[in-house]
Formats: C-alpha cells, sequence, structure tokens
C-alpha cells in the first residue's frame, strides 16, 4: 500500500474536546496523518501509547500532522473510556486526538489490518501525507506499544525539506 492512495474513510468518532460526529481521512487533506489502529479500548499497552501520542499532540501539530486513532469499538465506547483515563502522564484527564469508530470495520479491512477471525484492528501505524498518500506502513499482531519518539522523528524527516 505505501506509495498509494489511502484509503478513505468517513466514520463516527470522539473528537479530542469530546463531542460525537463523523470525520474523514479528507477532514484532513492538506496535513500529514498519523494514523493508528488497535484492537480495543480496554486492552492495556493501548491505552498506554494512545494516551502518550494524545499527551504529545502539539508536537505533532507544530510539524503539521494530526494523530488519529482507530478501533473497531463504538464511539460510545470511545466516549466511556476516554472518561474513565483518570489522567495522562501529563495529568491531562482523558484523550485529545479523535478516536474513530470502525463499527463496519470496514476502515481496518481497506488498510489490511482486520483480523476477520477476532473482529479486531491488529495493532498498525500510517503516515499519510498531506496529498493522503500513504508513506510508512506499519503492522505488528504484538502487544508492543508504538514508540512516540521513533514516530515523531519519522514525521519530522518526512516534513523537512
Amino acid at each position: 500500500m505505501v506509495g498509494q492512495t489511502a484509503p478513505a474513510f468517513e466514520a463516527p468518532a470522539v473528537l479530542a474536546d469530546g463531542q460525537i460526529r463523523r470525520v474523514s481521512l479528507a477532514d484532513f487533506c492538506g496535513r500529514y496523518v498519523v494514523l493508528l489502529f488497535y484492537p480495543g479500548d480496554c486492552a492495556g499497552v493501548n491505552a498506554s501509547d494512545i494516551v502518550e501520542f494524545s499527551d504529545r499532540r502539539n508536537e505533532f501539530n507544530a510539524l503539521g500532522c494530526s494523530v488519529i486513532a482507530c478501533s473497531t469499538d463504538s464511539e460510545y465506547a470511545h466516549y466511556n473510556w476516554r472518561q474513565q483515563l483518570a489522567h495522562t502522564s501529563k495529568g491531562e484527564a482523558g484523550i485529545h486526538l479523535p478516536v474513530v469508530a470502525d463499527r463496519t470495520r470496514r476502515i481496518s479491512r481497506s488498510y489490511g489490518v482486520l483480523n476477520e477471525h477476532e473482529g479486531q484492528a491488529v495493532r498498525a501505524m500510517f503516515v499519510i501525507n498531506p496529498m493522503q498518500q500513504l508513506h510508512v506502513e506499519m503492522i505488528d499482531d504484538t502487544g508492543l506499544g508504538r514508540s512516540v519518539d521513533e514516530t515523531l522523528l519519522l514525521v519530522q524527516a518526512l516534513t523537512s525539506p
């Protein structure tokens, strides 16, 4: 998929301010996007790396990059999970990234990250350029968390002249 146009999507999401509304990849056209797939909201390490990406969202924003998380949980599960997170590493309440609800599993399937047997996405990360082409694809079926530092370095390299 690297080098190809990123699969378009539109789905309900819990936004950074806690509102629930539909978002699409096209909403982020003109910006880099780090798209994070994960199996589900309450699966341990998932919360830790999503929270860390959320804590450091301003560093990504400074590079012209948005971070979006996506799982097959519903938007209501995402909302409740966000509310249950008491604090992050910087003491902020909740997740401050858009968290997309892929209830139909179409998004996960179109990015090739759906575990059909379990009905959940595997852990994956895609970096999408401002023209919505895929630059980076990392897929991992283990419970290892993603490194925010390494992802920032990757985005810095892509956005450098």
